[in-house]
């Protein structure tokens, strides 16, 4: 599930200053979507490279409790940035927030594909038929450049679809940790990737992150290749080594 951005901006706030201000009810959709396994993937913002996405991301490692029952966010929440769309020496977008302080959950998608076909309706026409009170159904045909963070939450999101589809086995939050370890992060222009904090995965192995692209560039071909040593039966004992991802 994709959302745009809240508009409140967190530039001067902290993580936990950040949390405070979400609205009770924005909290509690969250929640009931988090009790559900429901990956949420949010946008973190256009606000030309502001230090951290909007508060509502505060919610990205969020627990909570009911009923004796806990329940936890953790891989369930993406925060998504956007990012130049290149092989290679990709910079986030200049208009793009940074992931800041939900580095820890957060992902770099690109952003700048060709849209063909966008259904725009003409202004003369809207204006015309709005003085009579009704909409009008006439569209025309146009394509052009999609861009905003907005734009890299469904890249996000899709990714997540098409894996719960190859493994419906798995869990959500399996998924979402699969995209986390499997984030690119060479892809990216000298300099501009830092080593700012450290994700741990469920089986203890630690992965850098980084505050401007969080885990790095969603990878979905990495994300669909084996994951550590495959192990073959053989006749006499098990295995046969075919090396590692990471």
């Amino acid at each position: 599930m994709s959302y745009g951005y809240d508009i409140k901006n967190s530039d001067d706030k902290t993580l936990e200053e950040a949390k405070k201000l979400i609205s009770s009810s924005d909290l509690k959709r969250i929640e009931e979507l988090g009790k559900n396994n429901i990956v949420i993937v949010r946008s973190a913002g256009n606000d030309y490279n502001k230090n951290r996405p909007s508060n509502i991301h505060a919610v990205g490692n969020h627990t909570w409790s009911e009923s004796g029952k806990g329940y936890s966010l953790e891989n369930l929440f993406i925060t998504a940035v956007a990012s130049t769309n290149n092989l290679t020496d990709n910079t986030l977008q200049n208009y793009s927030n940074v992931c800041g302080w939900a580095q820890g959950w957060c992902l770099t998608a690109p952003v700048g594909t060709r849209v063909a076909a966008i259904n725009e309706i003409s202004r003369d026409e809207w204006e015309i038929d709005y003085e009579k009170f009704y909409r009008t159904t006439s569209f025309m045909q146009t394509t052009g450049y999609y861009a905003g963070t907005s734009n890299a939450a469904p890249v996000i999101s899709g990714s997540v679809a098409f894996l719960m589809g190859a493994y419906p086995y798995l869990k959500s939050q399996d998924i979402v940790e699969i995209l986390f370890r499997t984030a690119n992060k060479k892809v990216f222009a000298d300099g501009t990737w830092t080593n700012d904090g450290t994700w741990t995965d469920s089986f203890g192995n630690p992965y850098p992150t980084s505050r401007i692209y969080g885990h790095g560039m969603v990878d979905l071909g990495a994300a669909t290749e084996p994951l550590g040593i495959m192990s073959l039966p053989t006749s006499t004992a098990s295995a046969t080594s075919m090396g590692d991802l990471n």
